[in-house]
């Protein structure tokens, strides 16, 4: 029998002071409040970010679109998920085909892969299940905007990783439904344009839980061909198969594992104090964490040291909420300063 955990409001409305200033900078605190009741009921932490906050338009029942937040799972939380039922044993290396090159209404060119190939793998009863999952391009890139066929910035500028992700999760929906749920991933939805002509989703007003998506199958003969080409050596990822991961894989390692499996690159870290934050060094982990709060000056800063924070093994929980409100105190000053100065 599960105990009973009471959670006490006001530090909860600090948490979600934090989240908003570190995390989701902007965003409604009712959609913040969401996201931390979500993480609670999954057992998941809510400063490693595992759901996003997704202003999209939303169909309501009576066919208008509106603005709403819409509350989805990322990538990384797919993983932690498929890697805690202790049966993930890792996943192939993303598969390229034909490198394709488009010429849009404005007369620019770019290159993107046809489609991606990942194949998932689960081990169950002994057995090594195979869950393999194809995505295309045309079904899944985002536009710039309602009246073009441009691709967005992110699209535009990481066509190979931004499909891989996609196929990633597809794949993980397959081989771990009962882990991921049927809620596509912020990394699939966020910057779709939301009309009849393209791709939309439908969401319960009730819950924020997306109820539907459909997908526009006219949508690449927007686009006129310029050539087809296989992919180049450098485009082409290998078929060679990445090393299966443990069966067992602690969630923030298989976090940080699959996103370098992507291509991701992991972001460089605020220069804290000498020392080991963790531990060690002439200062304790809570004083050198202090004192890297201090020259916090941007909101990736803040979520530098926040990670700091998360991975530190000899924190206490009240060390962590204290560290938090600093953190949360110092965005606010420099949010002020930037006003003043403008």
């Amino acid at each position: 029998m599960s105990a009973i955990v009471e959670y006490n409001a006001e530090e909860d409305r600090q948490l979600i002071d934090v989240m908003e200033s570190t995390l989701y900078p902007g965003a409604k605190p009712a959609s913040i409040y969401l996201v931390l009741h979500a993480c609670r009921a999954a057992d998941l932490d809510p400063m490693t970010k595992p759901y996003h906050i997704v202003n999209m338009s939303v169909k309501d029942a009576d066919g208008q679109y509106t603005r709403r937040d819409v509350i989805m799972p990322g990538i990384d939380q797919y993983r932690t998920k498929a890697a805690r039922t202790n049966e993930y044993v890792g996943c192939t290396a993303p598969e390229f085909g034909p490198t394709i090159t488009r010429k849009l209404d404005n007369g620019d060119e770019f290159q993107y892969p046809e489609w991606c190939r990942i194949t998932v793998r689960r081990l169950k009863q002994g057995h090594i299940a195979e869950f393999p999952a194809e995505e295309r391009w045309s079904e899944n890139y985002a536009t710039a905007g309602r009246d073009t066929n441009q691709p967005n910035e992110m699209w535009r500028k990481r066509p190979f990783a931004q499909l891989a992700k996609c196929a990633e999760a597809q794949a993980l929906r397959r081989g771990f439904p009962e882990a991921t749920g049927a809620a596509p991933t912020m990394e699939e939805m966020v910057g779709k344009v939301i009309d009849n002509s393209q791709d939309y989703i439908d969401v319960d007003p009730q819950t924020g839980e997306v109820t539907n998506i459909q997908a526009d199958d006219d949508l690449a003969d927007k686009l006129e061909p310029v050539d087809a080409a296989p992919p180049t050596e450098s485009q082409q990822v290998p078929k060679k198969e990445t090393a299966p991961a443990p069966a067992a894989i602690p969630p923030d390692d298989t976090s940080s594992q699959s996103s370098l499996q992507m291509g991701d690159s992991p972001a460089a870290p605020v220069s804290a104090p000498e020392g080991d934050v963790s531990g060690g060094g002439s200062m304790t982990p809570e004083q050198q964490i202090t004192e890297a709060i201090g020259v916090i000056e941007t909101p990736g800063d803040a979520n530098d040291v926040q990670d700091i924070i998360n991975t530190s093994q000899t924190l206490t929980s009240d060390q962590r909420m204290h560290l938090r409100r600093a953190i949360n105190a110092k965005m606010k000053d420099v949010n002020a300063a930037k006003k003043h100065n403008t």
